[in-house]
């Protein structure tokens, strides 16, 4: 520990090239899977308590924590994603697809990062919102070299089923070292009456026929975060059209605010000594609601507010003239407050926590955090053009 604090302490931001570095690194010196598996759990503990210790003394912004927390996940879900294949592709060889002119050329497959992951803007203790999704259909082919007797021949849908599988396992198994990470993948297409895994085809069917307008919200979101790149990349630009390319619906803001009800009324439950900083009234779901609206009322026609962070959007919704400065300062200072809010509560309790009483905070922070709640419902509602 003291040569933790010693050696990594002033280290405030890591790349995601550092970490992927040394991560690599450390992956490289294992001698067997299980080795593996206790490395990527040390590795995220470790960098954590880097992250969340310079948190505590101050020296991170808002900003910078949430970006070291998401590029963190995001480089331990890309080498779970290669233990996944590697070890998947053992026992059931190569995904196989055809190509230009006939020729077949292996699969490609990607994790699409969703909700706060996508927008890098994890806290700590955070899900991992992630769908999965590979190139078209086909079947597995021997790995060249390998005794063909131990290779079992399978379609790309159920391979690609089998890495999803084994990368949730590698990441949430229990071991000595504890879990990675918990994983959400509700977000996929059907949510979880559908397929874990999706064809780039079948995905595209659905966003274009069945997706409801949550669904098309929350694609604001998505952003490759591990796999083959390119195919990756790809997909971006689709969800871009997704999103972008079609009106909406007459009653959007109705919709919307029926979600957010709902949320707030199940999830939320608030009590006077019980608020919810994430999904309560006047929460930061407020200002993640009113700014993805903004964004689907006007992204169409100014590229510039097609951004994933929450803050980022805010300052370009600003710069576009379609927020005032007062409403801007009001969201953009009250989200921050909530955030902060968040890390602390999350950093005192060690775990994924929303709700607190108001009335152990000083009362000048009571009055702040009821100011600062009031001002963001306001501001929601008039966004959608609604009274509470």
């Amino acid at each position: 520990m003291d040569t933790f604090l010693r050696k990594e302490l002033p280290h405030l931001v890591k790349t995601k090239s550092v970490l992927r570095k040394e991560l690599g690194e450390a992956l490289g010196a294992c001698a067997d899977f299980e080795q593996e598996l206790d490395e990527l759990r040390r590795f995220k503990n470790m960098e954590t308590l880097r992250i969340g210790m310079n948190d505590l003394t101050g020296t991170l912004s808002l900003e910078e924590g949430m970006f070291q927390l998401s590029a963190l996940a995001e480089i331990l879900l890309s080498y779970a994603l290669v233990l996944a294949r590697r070890e998947t592709g053992r026992r059931f060889g190569v995904p196989m697809v055809g190509g230009d002119g006939g020729k077949s050329v292996e699969a490609e497959f990607c994790v699409m990062g969703m909700g706060k992951l996508g927008a890098e803007e994890l806290s700590y203790h955070s899900d991992l919102d992630i769908i999965f999704l590979y190139s078209g259909a086909g079947e597995t082919a021997p790995v060249p070299g390998r005794d063909p007797t131990e290779f079992r021949k399978v379609s790309n849908h159920e391979y690609f089923a089998k890495v999803a599988q084994r990368l949730i396992s590698i990441l949430t198994t229990a071991t000595r070292e504890g879990t990675v990470y918990q994983l959400d993948t509700r977000l996929r297409p059907s949510g979880n009456a559908g397929p874990l895994v999706s064809s780039l085809a079948a995905f595209e069917r659905y966003h274009e026929q069945s997706a409801q307008l949550w669904e098309r919200q929350a694609l604001l979101k998505c952003r490759f975060v591990a796999g083959d790149r390119d195919f990756g990349k790809r997909v971006e630009e689709k969800v871009s059209r997704f999103i972008f390319d079609r009106p909406l619906p007459p009653d959007a803001p109705g919709e919307i605010n029926r979600l957010r009800q709902r949320m707030e009324r199940e999830l939320g439950k608030e009590r006077l000594d019980r608020r919810n900083l994430k999904v309560g009234r006047g929460g930061i779901v407020d200002v993640e609601f009113a700014v993805q609206y903004l964004q689907l009322v006007h992204g169409p026609g100014n590229r510039s507010l097609r951004v994933r962070p929450t803050l980022k959007a805010l300052y370009e919704l600003l710069r576009a003239n379609v927020l005032s400065r007062d409403d801007f300062r009001a969201l953009d200072e009250g989200y921050r407050h909530l955030r902060a809010m968040e890390v602390s509560l999350r950093l005192s309790h060690d775990a994924s926590i929303e709700q607190f009483d108001p009335s152990r905070l000083p009362p000048d922070r009571q009055d702040r955090y009821r100011r600062e709640t009031e001002a963001i419902r306001r501001i929601y509602l008039n966004i959608l053009g609604l009274e509470e």
